[in-house]
């Protein structure tokens, strides 16, 4: 079974929307109150934030019928625009035009607003035409017979427009409309960006009921998921057991799309074991399984671990977006804490743990804090690792490190356990099917699986035996066999 048809058959390829339902209950009181509130739902990146809004159904489940209408919008290009028009009038336009678009689209109105789009053109007026757009979304507001809910997902991208655009948003609500925005900060830090924010806020930020912090899963959750997982995995031929259950769990906390990962690479590793007619499962393919998991999971902990140089999370306003190369070098306060956090340590400055919890990089369990999965857990250890090697007494970048780490190659191999090696090498962290080595480096003349197979374990030997190497050999049951990094 090739990796296409794996991902056709794999139900946990995709995100989905499962749990939340205390978020979803103040989300809902909130927007059916006599004077509909705005919300802005504040959570890490990958934590189910969009997942979330976009569950949101316009439908009372008691009497089904319509109580309000739910605009979705993902601000998030109009961050690119700006780089158009340093103004920030270019991108204004486009965000009214598409907000005009989506609305007459859930509407039922014909889609193409009565005026032309927004161009980037000296004898178009780029303000006068964002007004335009947005009295024609305020009258269809004001004309609708339930209350409207924009859901600005990723509202920093509104939050860099000219701060106008924030006080055309708040004249809205004086009519039968709120908003629902998600956002890695506090609403009053986005609009930091604008020189004039200071002397004269915004008068949109001040429209928002208390935030909803969007953390870790409920433990009741993640159970009735992963119960939920291992019956849809079972119908499809992929048999999951306890171990696997609690070994996903461990891995991957609380997470929601952690444990999605997990839950996709369990899946395909049982299905294919399933499959296979060799010997049973060892704990090389454990070691696989780990491997793979936390290779898909190292984008979100990289996010989660560099997210925390930005002072937003602090409350003290700065530029938004990743720092600059040279603070790479330095590491925050959040940082620090939470490598104490790993060790097993209390951060000097307790107020950080406060914060960690509520963004979900921690968790309490028995009266200790503890980081919230084991693969954040390996990542954050690894950073400490790559950072923090002794050089003269001070700090060096991972480039530095592997410079300054004697980390050497220089095994003893045969003429044709050489061959394979060179061949895995080549392609470190990747699985490499026995008949594609057979092929390259026997030719014509393909040796049987088991003669391959005690090369391999020859090579495997060699690489344990010597310490300084920096990989090691793994056989993935059914695939083939893959040379990786040492942890």
């Amino acid at each position: 079974m090739n990796s296409s048809s794996l991902n056709l058959l794999n139900p946990f390829t995709r995100p989905t929307f499962w749990g939340r339902q205390k978020e979803l209950d103040i989300i809902y009181a909130r927007v059916c109150s006599a004077s509909p509130q705005s919300i802005a739902i504040i959570g890490e990146s990958y934590i189910g934030k969009t997942t979330l809004v976009n569950h949101l159904t316009p439908v009372n489940d008691r009497e089904r019928e319509r109580v309000f209408t739910v605009i979705y919008h993902n601000c998030d290009p109009y961050i690119g625009l700006t780089e158009v028009d340093e103004t920030g009038d270019y991108a204004a336009a486009w965000f009214w035009w598409d907000l005009s678009i989506a609305l007459r689209t859930e509407l039922e109105l014909d889609k193409q607003p009565p005026f032309p789009e927004p161009k980037l053109s000296i004898r178009q007026n780029l303000i006068d035409t964002a007004l335009e757009i947005k009295t024609h979304v305020e009258e269809l507001v004001r004309g609708d017979q339930h209350p409207i809910i924009f859901v600005l997902d990723n509202f920093e991208g509104v939050a860099r427009l000219h701060l106008r655009n924030s006080e055309w948003l708040r004249s809205m609500t004086r009519h039968n409309c709120a908003y629902v925005v998600t956002s890695r900060y506090q609403i009053y830090l986005l609009y930091q960006y604008h020189r004039e924010s200071w002397a004269r806020p915004s008068p949109f930020w001040n429209v928002f009921s208390d935030p909803i912090y969007l953390g870790l899963m409920p433990e009741g959750d993640v159970r009735e998921f992963l119960l939920d997982a291992s019956k849809q995995a079972k119908d499809l031929g992929s048999c999951w057991q306890q171990p696997d259950i609690e070994f996903i769990r461990k891995i991957a906390g609380r997470h929601p799309e952690l444990l999605r990962i997990a839950c996709s690479r369990l899946f395909e590793q049982r299905l294919l074991s399933s499959q296979s007619t060799e010997r049973g499962y060892d704990e090389l393919d454990e070691a696989f399984l780990e491997y793979s998991i936390l290779k898909d999971a190292n984008e979100i902990c990289t996010q989660l671990w560099y997210g925390l140089t930005n002072p937003e999370l602090l409350d003290e306003p700065s530029i938004l977006g990743y720092p600059e190369e040279k603070d790479f070098l330095t590491l925050s306060r959040l940082q620090s804490a939470l490598i104490d956090v790993a060790h097993g340590r209390t951060p000097p400055d307790t107020k950080m743990l406060f914060i960690l919890e509520q963004r979900g990089l921690i968790e309490r369990v028995n009266r200790e804090y503890r980081v919230f999965a084991e693969a954040m857990w390996q990542f954050v250890l690894k950073q400490e690792r790559d950072r923090l090697l002794p050089n003269n007494g001070r700090s060096v970048t991972r480039v530095e490190a592997d410079t300054t780490t004697e980390r050497r190659d220089d095994i003893p191999f045969t003429y044709l356990e050489g061959k394979v090696y060179e061949y895995l090498k080549a392609r470190v962290g990747e699985v490499c099917d026995r008949e594609d080595i057979k092929q390259t480096v026997w030719q014509d003349n393909e040796p049987s699986n088991s003669a391959l197979q005690k090369i391999v374990e020859r090579i495997r030997q060699k690489l344990e035996e010597a310490t300084k190497s920096p990989y090691e050999l793994i056989a993935v049951r059914g695939r083939g066999y893959m040379l990786r990094e040492k942890a």
